[in-house]
């Protein structure tokens, strides 16, 4: 009698616990899979995103991730044409288990960095924040944290993001409104401290935040809202077209210092933003202008190398770097 009771108790836990996965796979709404030429889920539109709407603060959508062992993904959301963030994702296995819930330190987006550390198909939760207003549009993005290779100017580049070269030779990033800062970074080799100039122009329902990064290393950043968008180490310049101010920062793995300051007039996308680094010998550094202005000063460069041209993702339409000049 005594195995009998345990023999159905063993019967009843796995009836249970078939019933919870089967509860997930039930729930899905749809399955992503990473593209393996742009590193990035693709939708049946075209598009690099999933969009959806919540409801109400009840409302929760499930989705299905396709993912590989030890392969370093970056799972998003962000609201279209906003920078409010009203979104929770949650990341878990078939067993319920959580492995990942999102950071929330940026208004503008929510994020999960994640190494997985297995190939098989977790579970993303997406909910809603507490908040006031219960409806919420939001697009999904899950993408492969490597870099493609580009050639622009005569020179090498690694890319992260929808970036091509159109036929004048211009760099084109594809807005999707998923607020990430993407970025060109040059591996060509470099001698010496060349002064550097382009121009950025957009061609976006909403101007984008834009930047560079000198001496970047050491990986991305693991922390704050710029996790995995700007490096370790190195120095960072940018600018806010909203806010009309600018910051550049020192970045250290663990910390960072910003120094801010104001831009003295509205920027004009349309005609183009001339972006120039000029360097200062005796000083050994560089100064930062915008538009023939000068704003700032980048401290104790070695010399010009790992160097990334940076833009946010935003509104929907195109961003062009061209012009892309080193004068020695």
């Amino acid at each position: 009698m005594k195995n009998y009771f345990i023999i159905c108790i063993a019967i009843f836990m796995f009836i249970s616990y078939s019933c919870e996965k089967d509860t997930l796979d039930k729930d899905v709404i749809k399955t992503l899979t990473i593209n393996n030429s742009s590193h990035t889920f693709i939708n049946d539109d075209g598009n690099p995103y999933c969009e959806n709407t919540l409801k109400s603060q009840q409302d929760k959508h499930t989705y299905k991730l396709e993912m590989i062992k030890d392969v370093e993904y970056r799972i998003s959301a962000s609201q279209p044409n906003t920078t409010i963030n009203q979104v929770t994702l949650t990341l878990v296995n078939k067993d319920h288990d959580t492995l990942a819930v999102s950071l929330n330190e940026s208004n503008s987006k929510s994020c999960i960095i994640l190494k997985s550390p297995e190939t098989t198909n977790y579970y993303l939760i997406v909910s809603l924040v507490k908040r006031t207003n219960p409806q919420f549009v939001y697009r999904l993005f899950f993408e492969e944290l490597i870099d493609n290779e580009i050639s622009f100017s005569g020179l090498n580049w690694q890319y992260n993001g929808t970036w091509n070269i159109d036929n004048s030779n211009n760099a084109v990033l594809t807005n999707y409104d998923s607020h990430i800062y993407r970025h060109m970074k040059l591996i060509s080799a470099l001698s010496g401290n060349p002064d550097v100039s382009f121009v950025i122009q957009s061609e976006s329902n909403t101007n984008p935040n834009f930047g560079v990064i000198l001496n970047g290393s050491g990986g991305l950043l693991q922390f704050s809202e710029y996790i995995s968008e700007l490096t370790k180490y190195g120095y960072a310049f940018l600018a806010f077209n909203s806010d009309l101010n600018y910051t550049v920062i020192k970045l250290n793995s663990g910390s960072m210092s910003l120094d801010w300051g104001s831009l003295s007039a509205a920027m004009n996308f349309s005609s183009g933003i001339k972006v120039e680094l000029k360097y200062n010998a005796s000083a050994n550094r560089y100064s930062i202008y915008l538009n023939n202005t000068y704003l700032n000063e980048i401290h104790a460069t070695i010399q010009l190398q790992d160097f990334y041209i940076l833009v946010q993702d935003y509104g929907e339409g195109t961003t062009i770097i061209k012009d892309f000049l080193l004068t020695n």
